[in-house]
């Protein structure tokens, strides 16, 4: 038995050997419906993955979606945009899977856009407060020092008067 489902690379070479080109191409068509099935799957788990912004999103997907092959015209468009675009010739993993990149796309973007709003206001308070004038504070020691000299001038003057 040289068909071994565990091992199609095997098969292809017991094929190969045996100069069926039916066989050949038979098991090869097998090996690549395989890898494109593998692809796929990379594919629904990198789109259901979380990232930490979306360029990081950009760097994994993209390259799944040229190795399934997304029309290369079409990569440096954003998910937003793709999703009006024609489906026809996109695999079926990318078709059904591009709202939801889109609508991902779209969180990243106004997640980056409030941090950013955030840190804007933020270092504007913080300016703020380095450039406002901070008055020195008086502790409760000054505050009885000045009682005692307004209280001790007060009775020379009505001491010195009577």
């Amino acid at each position: 038995s040289f068909l071994d489902v565990d091992n199609l690379d095997y098969s292809l070479e017991k094929a190969s050997e045996l100069k069926n080109e039916q066989l050949i191409n038979w098991v090869s068509d097998i090996i690549c419906k395989r890898e494109k099935l593998t692809l796929r799957k990379r594919f629904d788990v990198a789109v259901k993955a979380h990232y930490e912004n979306v360029e990081k999103m950009y760097d994994t997907i993209r390259p799944l979606m040229k190795k399934l092959g997304f029309p290369e015209d079409l990569m440096t468009h954003t998910f937003s945009e793709l999703s009006v675009f024609e489906t026809k010739g996109w695999d079926h993993a990318i078709k059904s899977k591009i709202e939801t990149l889109a609508k991902r796309e779209t969180q990243y973007l106004d997640d980056a856009a409030k941090a950013e709003n955030r840190r804007l206001v933020t270092e504007k308070l913080e300016n703020s407060l380095a450039i406002a004038p901070t008055k020195p504070t008086r502790n409760w020691l000054h505050i009885a020092g000045i009682a005692c000299l307004v209280v001790c001038t007060f009775m020379y003057v009505t001491n010195k008067f009577i």
